[in-house]
């Protein structure tokens, strides 16, 4: 069921993100520790949820995905690797898309992480550039992907 996120829900996203954050996906490496790091400490779920909506898939009491709409943009999607390929994720993009039309928005974008790239263009998103951000580990690689919904 996906529902707004509440500060009841951190422990159990944070347990989500470290479980997620322990697949390597990310190159260099350490920039996975460092967004796990920053994904994982205490009040930063909380906080994010004051800054723009925030949504969470619950599915058996557990947190299965995250997503968020600032705006036209997505953030902070987020599948927990156990239920990945089950349609979670999917779930969560047309949620979000749905959100946005009801906020009268026509285009929505976001910004991948390279290994999510295919994942997108399967809903119909299309890349339209690549953002270098400089972190303290390295360089994170994202591609900037859009969509008229």
């Amino acid at each position: 069921m996906i529902r707004r996120f509440n500060d009841r829900d951190e422990a159990r996203l944070i347990d989500m993100m470290s479980r997620a954050f322990s697949v390597p996906v990310f190159e260099p490496e350490i920039v996975q520790e460092e967004l796990k790091g920053s994904y994982t400490s205490e009040g930063y779920w909380e906080n994010i949820s004051s800054e723009y909506p925030l949504f969470v898939d619950e599915v058996d009491g557990k947190i299965v995905a995250s997503g968020a709409l600032d705006g036209n943009e997505i953030k902070k999607l987020y599948v927990d690797p156990d239920m990945k390929g089950k349609g979670i994720g999917s779930g969560m993009i047309v949620f979000l898309e749905g959100e946005a039309r009801k906020n009268g928005i026509d285009e929505v974008k976001l910004t991948a992480f390279p290994f999510a790239v295919s994942f997108y263009e399967k809903h119909g998103y299309v890349a339209s550039g690549n953002v270098d951000t400089p972190m303290d580990s390295g360089i994170m690689r994202t591609v900037l992907m859009k969509k008229k919904i």
